[in-house]
């Protein structure tokens, strides 16, 4: 199963339209979904605090910054599905 990691952080009302975009996804295989709070790290901050949301799949790592819609969404785990 893909994962999908969704770097966000507490009061980030553009995470919460991100979160609730994927949360609402149909693809064809289901995938999982984590949340990670870059307040908990000052290297996840550096990294992603200007541009959260994010959303990472693994194992690949490839990245998909704010403003992204479902259909990019659903294009990254299909991208995630041929790589396996």
């Amino acid at each position: 199963m893909i994962t999908l990691f969704l770097y966000t952080t507490e009061c980030c009302h553009l995470c919460e339209q991100a979160l609730d975009m994927l949360v609402n996804l149909k693809p064809a295989e289901p995938f999982a979904l984590e949340l990670i709070d870059i307040a908990e790290s000052d290297q996840l901050i550096d990294q992603y605090g200007e541009r959260i949301p994010v959303v990472q799949v693994a194992p690949d790592g490839h990245e998909l910054g704010w403003p992204f819609d479902a259909g990019q969404a659903l294009a990254l785990l299909e991208r995630a599905k041929e790589a396996l």
